[in-house]
């Protein structure tokens, strides 16, 4: 078994968005990583903090449902969709409620590549109640 700690430095943010933020980071991480671990979150006006406890070192396929393009779309749009994923027939495509859904099937290799992923997904999807933006994010 393995831990993991993720801390985050950044300006001073308000005390009152800072629960909710640690507390919705860590559930976001936890639930991608699929296992039954223990988590913590920590945080401090300019820091914050997840710890996970007892990560698995072997990584299992994980599967992951896309949505594409509605049954009404162009062609056009389906045929994109279907390069994107490299997918050769419609049959590998699921119909339902009028949406094309895709049931990727990812193999990570390592724990390290999967952490890096599931980080990298969470904080993109982290919202603030005010977020900005600079550069090319």
């Amino acid at each position: 078994m393995s831990e993991f700690l993720l801390e985050l430095f950044s300006e001073e943010m308000p005390a009152k968005m800072l629960a909710a933020f640690a507390a919705a980071l860590e559930k976001n991480i936890v639930d991608k990583l699929g296992q039954k671990i223990e988590s913590k979150s920590f945080y401090t006006p300019r820091r914050i903090c997840i710890h996970i406890n007892g990560l698995s070192t072997e990584v299992a396929e994980q599967t992951e449902e896309v949505k594409g393009p509605k049954e009404s779309a162009p062609e056009a749009a389906l045929d994109g969709f279907m390069r994107k994923y490299n997918l050769s027939d419609k049959s590998e495509l699921e119909l339902r409620e009028g949406c094309y859904f895709y049931k990727l099937k990812r193999n990570q290799s390592d724990l390290k590549s999967v952490l890096k992923e599931t980080v990298e997904v969470s904080l993109s999807q982290a919202i603030w109640p005010k977020s900005m933006r600079w550069g090319e994010l």
